[in-house]
């Protein structure tokens, strides 16, 4: 009866124009599933009183089913419309459509109280008896979007402890309603859901009629005039869109309001309120709250059962895969760790042959020189036997004055310490001991070398120094003295072999030192043949050597300390002089005074 009222307000064509302004096309769509318009006599004055009430505007009204009304109101293509509550609630949180009036009806107790669900079973169904004896079972009703016909029936479903997942079934049939009363009668379901008073509508000349269907969950007994299983709820209001002018939704309002009530007694008052169907679809997750129900988990896993199987699997394969990729990791880590260590020790067997190899070369400085250095001996030796003979002629001949023999004495002690001298700065060079970095003074390292390098070898070349001013004042560096020592003892010795050809007036070496703000430049030059044929970035190279019974280590080994000391080791030809210019560097100490 209801939707037959609201269907007679609705005439005419279903203008699409620009939203509705003084003077323009004023828009009206009712909701209706099935697309039909059934015109009632009775109904025609609300169309003439809303004509009257806006005579200057064009008053169009169409029926449009659920979604395409949805679209129409997201294009603002509709200015008004009338629609049952659910549907009202969803474009009310969707698009913002506010209520202007709410239809009374005289078969309800209240606009509040007017719409409820119905759900019937067949009379004769012994196992159905109550809404809770659905789980399991087959149910239909009109349309899932049904506000009577099938929300507020699953909302009391539930309420009896029944889940739409709990049914076997739910089917939609359409419309005509009359589809669900055949279902139930002829068995292809268990129950059908039905909006209030359409049962009695459906039933009063049907055979058998009301008898042969039961209400299940009826309630009873606050005079509302149809059966039904749910609560009550307000009635179909008539809304606007927030689009509309204020002005014109206004006269709206009191033209639907100043309407006096049809012969059929249907009416519009002020709008009610819709929160219970809010709560409705709150309960359900559904219309604007489906979103809540992505939330649950059972509600995800009863979805999305196969894909969170797949997911599962994926997420076993992952941690296999993890598993196995951590069991890899360990045994790479520890073949790493092997490596590592065995390149350590490999490091330090180096470190260790290094060491010797260096030990090695500074005895095979000494066994070069050891002609020279018997001989630098023979004089100190030579000196005390004859003093000591001296002593004895004296001693026997009877001379014994005090002072020849206390002279003769003390020259014997000093060449004794003379030759104590030379062996100690002998056994310091050749010793074999850790390397032990300090502050030295560059220029006191060159002096000692200089004067064991002249006491191994008698018949030493000159050697001339030429220190910068910047460096009298200073020449520290942090370093093994005795590793700058061999250092400078292999230049000598190799400036020294490389002017054997020349006589000795003309064999002369040249050691200099100069400073800058961060390092130390010194440089040993001498006159002799120079490279001949081997190429100057193969001097410092290992058993690379100009000379004849040379082993080609001692640059090598200079390019070693030089660069573990942080500095560096070239080597030139003399220009225009001939000879051979070898040059290394050494980072300043960071305390050393600025002279």
């Amino acid at each position: 009866m209801l939707r037959l009222l609201i269907l007679s307000l609705l005439t005419g064509v279903f203008a699409i124009a620009a939203p509705a302004a003084r003077g323009e096309t004023v828009r009206l769509a009712l909701l209706a599933p099935d697309g039909r318009v059934d015109m009632l006599r009775s109904w025609n004055a609300l169309e003439r009183h809303l004509r009257d009430a806006l005579p200057e505007h064009r008053l169009t009204v169409h029926n449009v089913p659920h979604a395409a009304l949805h679209d129409a109101i997201a294009r603002k293509e509709v200015d008004f419309f009338i629609a049952n509550s659910g549907f009202f609630v969803e474009a009310e949180a969707t698009h913002g459509v506010s209520p202007l009036a709410t239809l009374v009806s005289p078969y309800a107790l209240s606009p509040r109280q007017a719409i409820a669900a119905t759900v019937i079973a067949s009379a004769d169904r012994a196992d159905v008896g109550e809404l809770a004896d659905l789980r399991g079972k087959r149910v239909v009703a009109v349309h899932g979007l049904a506000f009577g016909g099938y929300q507020l029936g699953l909302h009391a479903l539930k309420e009896s402890g029944v889940r739409p997942g709990a049914l076997k079934s739910l089917e939609f049939t359409g419309l005509p309603a009359e589809r669900l009363l055949d279902a139930v009668a002829s068995g292809r379901a268990d129950a059908a859901i039905l909006r209030t008073c359409v049962f009695e509508r459906l039933t009063r000349d049907r055979e058998g009629g009301a008898a042969a269907f039961k209400v299940l969950g009826a309630k009873s007994g606050d005079g509302f005039g149809c059966a039904r299983s749910s609560a009550l709820f307000p009635d179909w209001p008539f809304a606007v869109m927030p689009h509309v002018d204020p002005a014109l939704a206004k006269r709206v309002a009191v033209a639907l309001l100043a309407m006096p009530p049809t012969a059929d007694g249907y009416a519009w008052t002020v709008p009610t309120d819709y929160s219970s169907v809010r709560r409705v679809f709150l309960d359900l997750q559904i219309g604007p709250y489906a979103h809540l129900e992505d939330a649950t988990l059972w509600s995800f896993l009863e979805r999305y059962r196969y894909w969170v199987a797949i997911a599962l699997l994926a997420a076993l394969g992952g941690l296999l895969h993890i598993l196995r990729a951590e069991s890899l990791v360990r045994s790479r880590t520890q073949a790493l760790r092997h490596a590592l260590l065995e390149r350590e020790r490999m490091e330090r067997e180096s470190r260790e042959r290094e060491r010797q190899l260096d030990h090695l070369s500074r005895l095979g400085v000494l066994g070069e020189m050891s002609s020279m250095i018997a001989h630098e001996l023979n004089q100190p030796l030579a000196a005390i036997g004859n003093f000591a003979r001296g002593i004895s002629r004296r001693v026997r001949a009877g001379r014994n004055e005090p002072d020849p023999l206390i002279d003769a004495s003390d020259q014997i002690a000093h060449q004794s310490e003379r030759a104590a001298g030379i062996l100690q700065r002998i056994r310091d060079f050749a010793r074999n001991r850790p390397t032990q970095h300090t502050v030295v003074d560059l220029r006191t390292v060159f002096d000692e070398s200089v004067a064991l390098f002249r006491g191994l070898m008698p018949d030493a070349p000159v050697i001339e120094h030429e220190i910068a001013p910047e460096c009298r004042g200073g020449a520290l560096v942090f370093a093994d003295p005795l590793q700058l020592s061999q250092v400078m003892i292999n230049l000598l010795k190799n400036a020294s072999d490389a002017m054997q050809h020349l006589p000795p007036e003309r064999r002369r070496i040249r050691v200099s030192c100069r400073r800058d703000a961060s390092q130390l430049q010194v440089e040993v030059a001498d006159l002799g043949e120079g490279l001949m044929e081997l190429p100057v970035h193969c001097l410092f190279e290992p058993f690379s050597t100009t000379k004849a019974n040379g082993m080609g280590l001692g640059l090598a080994i200079c390019r070693r300390v030089v660069e573990a000391h942080g500095g560096s080791i070239t080597a030139r030809a003399n220009d225009p002089d001939p000879g051979l210019t070898v040059c290394f560097t050494l980072p300043r100490h960071t305390e050393a005074p600025v002279g």
